[in-house]
């Protein structure tokens, strides 16, 4: 990955978490279950969750950028990347909650305000969604940025 590539994703990575900080935190603006006593607060755990969602995004950023070098097929990385998020974003309430308590509850890692009672329901329907888009749209920037930069090859002809 040349440097260029590499600002470019740094520069994409920024602006998801900016996106996912802001789409969590209207999400679960004025509920009663991030402002409860003991809890960490809702900014806290709206920027943990943002924060676990950007590494996972990166994650699969990845993923689906060493697929088409490993295959040869140009223009899947933001198909996979894309279906690799959905399937792990609308998949934490099932994880998350562990035989009747959320697994990070009540330590510096807690977000269950963002899964409690209806939350948990709508977030692979609302939220993951378009967490998704807004991979699949940092996948299509860096495809057309990158692409744009990529050094033109004359066509040789074998007519001899």
């Amino acid at each position: 990955m040349t440097t260029r590539e590499k600002k470019v994703h740094a520069v994409v990575a920024i602006g998801y978490f900016a996106t996912c900080f802001a789409l969590l935190f209207y999400y679960t603006y004025g509920s009663l279950f991030c402002s409860r006593p003991g809890e960490s607060g809702h900014l806290a755990q709206t920027l943990h969750l943002a924060i676990a969602c950007t590494v996972w995004e990166m994650l699969v950023s990845t993923c689906g950028a060493l697929l088409p070098k490993k295959f040869d097929v140009r223009g899947v990385a933001p198909v996979v990347a894309t279906a690799l998020a959905l399937t792990g974003f609308a998949s934490i309430p099932f994880w998350i909650y562990d035989t009747g308590r959320f697994m990070s509850e009540g330590t510096w890692a807690d977000v269950s305000c963002f899964f409690t009672e209806g939350y948990s329901m709508m977030f692979p329907l609302v939220v993951a969604p378009i967490l998704a888009l807004a991979t699949l749209a940092g996948e299509l920037i860096i495809l057309r940025l990158n692409r744009s930069h990529e050094p033109i090859v004359a066509k040789t002809s074998s007519a001899d």
